[in-house]
């Protein structure tokens, strides 16, 4: 990747651009040092502990330079957690909803994947109870997203499209729950269980003789 605000670049580049390029690396650096500075103090604090200015000390920034970004704390819960609900729900958008639901393991893989990728996120934030501004909003995110994709690919109203994303969305996370805690249930273990109670629960509301 060229980097635009290296001398090198020359006198083609407008300054205008280079400070552009310059102020959105800081941004980016500024928001990552923030993110992990929550994910640390998440793994020792109630979320009700966590103050801007222990945020900021921990992520080596001022006060200042956090309300630049964020109102509050709350504000980059929610923030964050649009994050990580963007990136589950880029998964569950690459499926068709037919094929979500006749083979749900094909999502769980990817979306294992994802989570795997941002273990600490995960691990200290979605799933204490203390945190559960952050759990609803993801949970709320992918609701909306799942419930679009269902009215996609089946012909039913949209309340009931609704409850069954609902439903399937809180299934497979409090039983993701369960599997990042209980070292006895493997993810093959898992996957047949969400399955199963997915099949099971939704069966009344698909008719795979409708599916678009």
């Amino acid at each position: 990747m060229v980097n635009l605000a290296n001398d090198q670049v020359g006198s083609n580049v407008p300054k205008e651009v280079l400070s552009m390029v310059t102020t959105d690396k800081r941004v980016a650096r500024t928001q990552l040092a923030l993110r992990d500075a929550l994910e640390k103090l998440a793994q020792t604090h109630e979320y009700h502990e966590i103050t801007v200015t222990k945020l900021t000390q921990t992520a080596g920034i001022n006060r200042k330079t956090f309300y630049l970004h964020y109102d509050s704390i709350d504000d980059l819960i929610d923030t964050f957690a649009d994050q990580v609900s963007g990136g589950l729900g880029k998964i569950i958008q690459s499926y068709s909803f037919k094929t979500v639901y006749t083979h749900p393991g094909l999502m769980l893989d990817d979306a294992v994947t994802y989570v795997r990728a941002n273990d600490a996120v995960i691990q200290h934030l979605l799933f204490p109870k203390n945190y559960t501004r952050f759990a609803q909003r993801i949970e709320d995110n992918l609701v909306v997203i799942l419930t679009k994709s269902i009215r996609q690919s089946y012909p039913i109203d949209q309340q009931d499209a609704e409850i069954a994303a609902y439903f399937m969305v809180h299934n497979t996370l409090s039983l993701f729950s369960r599997f990042s805690r209980d070292h006895h249930l493997d993810f093959d273990q898992f996957k047949s269980y969400v399955a199963r109670l997915n099949l099971t629960g939704l069966s009344s509301f698909f008719d795979p003789r409708k599916a678009y």
